[in-house]
């Protein structure tokens, strides 16, 4: 059994996870800000960008580590992993990336769905959601290269 492409499905499952609910708690802040009839941009936002950025870093050392123990150990275990495993993983980290990328975008329509939202907060909104699906789809993708990198 491949136990090392256990670590970067893992380490995918705690970053998305982590990440998504973050960023779910820093556009209920803007959401309140924008129904309040408050503008939203990026000069009034700045001290929660800075906590969600923060949180985002604290979030992502599991995954990390995860992922360095797997590079670490992908040496001794490549020879003796089954491609079945190795497919049902890569099948595993696809579903957790569909999943935040999905819940990331029903999230976004759910703010520029608000009535009463202006451009400038819309197009603030649209960039939060871009930098979020960076940070989201960051550690599937390096877990995605690590197990095709088993497969080799």
């Amino acid at each position: 059994m491949n136990y090392v492409g256990w670590l970067f499905v893992l380490a995918a499952y705690i970053a998305v996870i982590g990440i998504y609910i973050s960023f779910r708690q820093m556009l209920n802040v803007v959401s309140s800000k924008i129904q309040n009839g408050e503008q939203v941009d990026q000069s009034g936002f700045q001290k929660e960008m800075g906590h969600f950025f923060l949180r985002v870093a604290l979030i992502e050392t599991i995954p990390i580590i995860f992922i360095v123990a797997g590079f670490i150990q992908m040496e001794s275990v490549a020879s003796g992993s089954g491609i079945y495993d190795i497919i049902l993983q890569l099948g595993l980290v696809l579903i957790i990336l569909f999943f935040g990328i999905i819940n990331l975008f029903r999230l976004r329509g759910q703010i520029i769905s608000l009535p009463g939202i202006d451009q400038m907060s819309r197009s603030f909104v649209n960039t939060l959601v871009f930098i979020g699906l960076g940070l989201i789809t960051a550690i599937p993708i390096i877990s995605i290269v690590a197990l095709s990198l088993l497969t080799a």
